[in-house]
């Protein structure tokens, strides 16, 4: 086997086994799993000969038709205008397409993208061989249907087991167990809240199916874990694993929740902890639930025992 071939196989039997990823537990939230449309690659199909890396070729100029409804409901979940999705090439010229399940993209626009997946192959095909020739990550505009095409989307092998795990850390105010112990702590009122959701865009969730092949977290379902640290006087800080890579959109959407969490009543210039929460977001529709771990000074009974 070539042996650039033999790195995209490799690599995209990794991006493969990441689709379904861990919920919290005990959670009830089963987001609907990412599939691939169309003929996927055989990934334990002997090498054909002749196999060599694809080089992408448009049968037709790359362009989707986008009616006015399903742009509507694109920006009403995208602040932006760009959406993507990958697209899989077989040896034999053939396509699949892997549609991240996120709200901008209703079923209208989902046929489309696979319409047009069926219209890419790649230069020089193999009569009959099944196996995976290219993976592109495919960008496309939905104002007027364009479509950026031919980057290829290749993740790297998994790290050697030797390889120590980035370390994560929180980011906010964290807070302080070795402060004098503030007047009030244990007011029995006290509640927790924050929002619902955040948005994550299409571009967010293939951004975070390329880039984490090997997470850990993969198992069940498409959500990103993180735990939230929350003071008594309202400040909240977030620590998402070390080795999990989120692009800036979704990396921006989950610090500007940790802003927006907050506690009642609140003990101004109080850095004691008041909870630690284990917490996921919804790579499909950006739901976040949180479940509390530990409690700092505030009774258990006044704990959320879902959402915030």
């Amino acid at each position: 086997m070539h042996p650039a071939s033999m790195k995209l196989r490799v690599s995209w039997c990794m991006l493969v086994a990441l689709l379904p990823l861990c919920a919290v537990p005990g959670v009830a939230q089963v987001p609907p799993p990412v599939i691939i449309v169309g003929p996927a690659p055989d990934f334990s199909a002997t090498a054909c000969p002749g196999e060599k890396p694809g080089v992408l070729k448009a049968r037709v100029f790359p362009r989707i038709p986008i009616s006015s409804a399903s742009e509507a409901n694109f920006h009403a979940h995208n602040p932006s205008s760009l959406g993507s999705f990958i697209e899989i090439i077989r040896h034999d010229g053939r396509g699949a397409s892997l549609i991240p399940p996120t709200l901008d993209i209703d079923s209208e626009m989902h046929g489309a993208l696979v319409q047009l997946g069926s219209l890419v192959t790649i230069n020089d095909p193999i009569a009959g061989c099944g196996t995976a020739a290219a993976v592109f990550l495919v960008s496309f505009h939905v104002q007027n249907g364009s479509v950026e095409m031919g980057v290829a989307a290749v993740a790297t092998p998994p790290p050697s087991a030797s390889l120590p795990a980035a370390q994560s850390v929180f980011v906010g105010p964290t807070p302080d167990p070795s402060a004098t112990r503030c007047p009030g702590e244990s007011d029995p009122r006290r509640q927790f809240s924050g929002p619902h959701s955040i948005i994550v865009t299409s571009t967010s969730a293939m951004d975070f199916f390329i880039h984490n092949p090997q997470n850990p977290q993969h198992t069940n379902t498409p959500e990103v874990l993180f735990i939230i640290e929350l003071r008594l006087d309202g400040g909240a800080a977030i620590r998402i694993p070390g080795d999990v890579i989120l692009d800036d959109g979704l990396h921006s959407e989950m610090l500007a929740y940790t802003r927006a969490l907050s506690i009642h009543p609140a003990i101004p210039g109080c850095a004691r902890p008041a909870a630690v929460f284990v917490g996921s977001v919804s790579l499909r529709d950006g739901a976040i639930v949180v479940a509390p771990i530990a409690t700092g000074s505030a009774p258990e009974s006044a704990m959320p025992s879902g959402r915030p």
